[in-house]
């Protein structure tokens, strides 16, 4: 029940205008009517990786867990390093650089990726419940087309940058 009060609090934080998607053949599920949050155990949402967290969700729906990948992870951290250092917040930084050319440069080869942006939540399960308010970014935590992750974290207060990437590599 304490999630239902948060999720209009929620709301007011910032999550980019929509995910970044670049899936070949992504199925969406669409936002679920309950947030997904409540079906999970409290110590998963505060004591948990964002793996769990994200896998418990993702269980939860039916769809295949994802793991994670140290290039992803690289990735995601690049961007919100960078988003906080020259003080942006967008999927494309000033240099024009996309989240596929970030995946690319870390020797990541994606058949399907994406990347959700989230600013100002002070948790792992705050970021992800912002993302899964928004139809566009809950389509990427919904996708079957990818099996690996990585998630980065940078600033704090108002100046927090979340960056979860998602893809799955080419054979």
């Amino acid at each position: 029940m304490k999630y239902l009060i948060a999720i209009p609090a929620m709301l007011a934080l910032t999550a980019c205008g929509g995910a970044s998607i670049g899936l070949d053949d992504s199925v969406s599920r669409g936002a679920p009517s309950t947030y997904g949050i409540e079906d999970l155990p409290v110590d998963k949402v505060e004591d948990a990786s964002f793996g769990s967290i994200l896998n418990g969700l993702r269980d939860s729906r039916g769809i295949p867990a994802v793991t994670y990948d140290a290039r992803l992870d690289q990735a995601a951290q690049a961007h919100a390093d960078d988003m906080v250092e020259r003080g942006f917040f967008s999927h494309v930084n000033p240099d024009g650089e996309n989240e596929y050319d970030r995946i690319v440069a870390t020797g990541y080869n994606p058949r399907s990726w994406g990347e959700n942006l989230a600013g100002r939540q002070t948790s792992e399960a705050d970021a992800l419940v912002t993302w899964i308010n928004s139809a566009e970014h809950n389509r990427l935590l919904n996708a079957e087309t990818v099996n690996e992750y990585g998630l980065g974290v940078a600033g704090s207060g108002r100046g927090t940058r979340w960056v979860l990437v998602m893809a799955s590599e080419r054979d």
